[in-house]
């Protein structure tokens, strides 16, 4: 996928992404093989040491064939094509709806969750979707697709960020940095892929109000930046 220089342009505050925050995955409609981390992506099971902001598996050519399950409505196979719209306005990547002779393909289904793979997988990569009513969610699901993981996973956050490990309440692993990761353009606060200063608190009440409740908190001189 080729990447515009526009590309990390994508503002939107991500208090959005709280809605993985205490997220049950018990009845999620996960591909047998994989499992879930950093609360929506998922990997192969055997998969290890992936350590990337984003993978090279990049759809060939910028194009991205995709399908509807048949569970998904009218109404939100036009959100999503929205959502698609939103990447195609500031990247160079096409979604297109999928042939017979496209064997790497998204799999869009209604479902109880958000997840994505990263990236193609070289067949069906399935992508789950609960919230079509918030189209950033699909954005960033649809990222998860192309390719990209979490920002706060950049090897260069700490330059950026403070991960306050006693305010989360569990899941710790989704605040792991991806070392060897490669990354593009600067560190992007307001990226449609970086959490925001609640997420995965283990407080009852987590705003902007309650610093002592963040689990991310953004350092100077950057701090009048909210993540």
């Amino acid at each position: 996928m080729k990447l515009s220089r526009s590309f990390p342009q994508i503002a939107l505050y991500l208090m959005l992404i709280t809605y993985c925050n205490g997220y049950s995955y018990s009845n999620a409609e996960i591909p047998e093989g994989y499992t879930i981390i950093e609360g929506d992506i998922q990997i192969p099971i055997h998969q290890t040491g992936i350590e990337m902001v984003f993978e090279r598996n990049f759809w060939e050519g910028g194009i991205v064939p995709f399908e509807f399950d048949n569970n998904v409505t009218t109404t939100n196979q036009t959100l999503m094509l929205n959502a698609m719209q939103v990447w195609e306005n500031v990247a160079n990547v096409q979604f297109v709806a999928r042939q017979p002779a496209d064997t790497s393909f998204l799999h869009i289904q209604n479902s109880t969750e958000n997840s994505s793979p990263i990236g193609p997988q070289g067949g069906q990569s399935t992508v789950n979707i609960f919230n079509w009513n918030m189209p950033f969610i699909m954005a960033h699901e649809l990222a998860h697709s192309l390719g990209f993981w979490h920002e706060q996973s950049s090897p260069i956050r700490d330059t950026y960020i403070t991960i306050n490990t006693n305010n989360i309440g569990g899941g710790e692993h989704n605040f792991e940095i991806r070392s060897t990761a490669d990354f593009y353009g600067y560190y992007d606060f307001d990226s449609v892929m970086h959490y925001g200063q609640c997420a995965f608190s283990n407080c009852a009440l987590c705003d902007g109000t309650t610093p002592n409740c963040w689990t991310i908190t953004v350092k100077p001189p950057y701090d009048g930046i909210k993540a």
